[in-house]
């Protein structure tokens, strides 16, 4: 519902501030934006990166609804999932609108946190014959097929590894 009332022109867009840094290298994505009537939005994303050879990206997201008119807040949410969801339901509407009705090759590229969330809202508006899992790293897109196998919504579709697009 987001979409449609961004689409005609009833919802802005949140504004965003990003901070960044190098030491220790990380950063924060702060939205915010008047939701429904006196209803405030503000979404906090914080990403940061431990050291060593193969530093690895650590991530958190919360999301305080206030009462804009009250100036109180009504909800503290952990978003980290949300973000996920948000995400590929993204992709699902643009799909629904934009992919060919007959479509039936559903290629996904990354096997990271959102790639799960990302095959079965896409296979819920167009159910792939075909998945092609696209990245750089064998063993996550291995694991993702493993599990994307027992996702009701990929039931009877091929799903296939792939370093590159073809």
């Amino acid at each position: 519902e987001a979409f449609r009332r961004h689409s005609r022109g009833e919802a802005g867009l949140p504004q965003r501030l990003d901070l960044r840094r190098e030491e220790p290298h990380g950063g924060a994505l702060v939205l915010a934006s008047f939701l429904d009537g006196p209803t405030f939005g503000v979404k906090t994303n914080l990403h940061a990166y431990s050291g060593g050879d193969a530093p690895r990206r650590h991530t958190g997201s919360v999301l305080v609804v206030w009462d804009a008119l009250a100036a109180e807040p009504k909800a503290l949410l952990s978003a980290r999932a949300f973000n996920d969801h948000r995400t590929a339901a993204g992709f699902a509407a643009a799909a629904d609108r934009l992919a060919r009705p007959d479509a039936r090759v559903l290629a996904v590229f990354g096997a990271g946190k959102i790639a799960p969330a990302t095959l079965r809202y896409l296979a819920a508006v167009r159910p792939p014959e075909r998945v092609l899992l696209v990245s750089r790293t064998p063993q996550r897109a291995a694991a993702l097929a493993d599990r994307a196998a027992g996702f009701p919504e990929l039931r009877g579709a091929r799903i296939e590894l792939a370093e590159a697009a073809r």
